[in-house]
């Protein structure tokens, strides 16, 4: 995991990678977003990143960005990207994860859906 030092280094980079690609993410997500809940795959999310131009991420980053984008959704296979656009916002903390609840994780008790 991440300490809050190496997270407000890691987002503070992420977000001057990503900020001038952010109106195009903002849009391209919204589109492929059929049925407007705000959630998209990892791969779509990745694939509308290139498609908007955004450099390449280095392997550090991409695990940030993954870290990001899946603590905050409520599944494993979809992605909130309203949550994840909120660290553009200048007021932006990291909030607890709805996934920190302090049980021990147990892989048989997840269903297909998660």
């Amino acid at each position: 995991m991440y300490n809050g030092l190496a997270m407000t280094s890691l987002l503070n980079r992420l977000t001057s990678i990503l900020e001038d690609y952010k109106n195009d993410l903002i849009d391209k997500l919204k589109d492929a977003d059929d049925e407007g809940t705000g959630e998209v795959s990892l791969s779509v999310f990745l694939d509308i990143l290139r498609d908007v131009g955004a450099p390449s991420l280095d392997s550090e980053m991409l695990d940030f960005l993954i870290y990001l984008i899946f603590r905050q959704s409520d599944s494993l296979t979809q992605l909130n990207y309203y949550a994840f656009l909120e660290i553009f916002d200048e007021d932006y903390l990291i909030d607890n994860s709805p996934h920190e609840d302090g049980k021990d994780f147990e892989a048989s008790s997840e269903s297909e859906d998660d």
